[in-house]
């Protein structure tokens, strides 16, 4: 894969960092969060959930991102 945070805005990269760091250290993360998306602003909702191989160790990270932008809104 390439280089994931190039598509990050600089203001979320600290979050998105924790994520992997912590799936890749073997544990799931997951959080809601406002996401920078241009001059505006929506709600997501994060997992990162690590991959294991055969032999135990993290092999790669499963990562989704929903929009929950009208939840938040509603709540």
């Amino acid at each position: 894969g390439g280089n994931y945070l190039g598509y990050v805005h600089p203001q979320n990269r600290p979050l998105i960092e924790k994520g992997f760091r912590t799936a890749f250290a073997g544990e799931a993360f997951k959080c809601d969060a406002p996401l920078a998306a241009g001059d505006d602003s929506v709600w997501a909702k994060l997992n990162f959930v690590p991959v294991f191989g055969k032999d135990g160790t993290v092999r790669q990270v499963a990562f989704s991102v929903l929009d929950i932008t009208d939840q938040k809104n509603y709540e």
